[in-house]
């Protein structure tokens, strides 16, 4: 996967949205974003779902 398909698939898959690095410039490529500005009970229900995505694809 590169970011964008990685970001693309996490969201259609868990739910859970984030941003592929490389829209922030070249030096983003192959990294994601997340926002931090949810309730800490739902920033860690992302990070659970996050790990279960990458799971599933590993």
């Amino acid at each position: 996967f590169n970011d964008e398909k990685f970001a693309w698939n996490l969201l259609h898959s868990e739910g859970v949205a984030v941003m592929p690095g490389s829209s922030f410039g070249l030096n983003g490529k192959d990294f994601i974003r997340l926002s931090l500005t949810v309730p800490d009970k739902e920033l860690e229900r992302a990070c659970e779902r996050i790990d279960e995505f990458v799971k599933k694809i590993d």
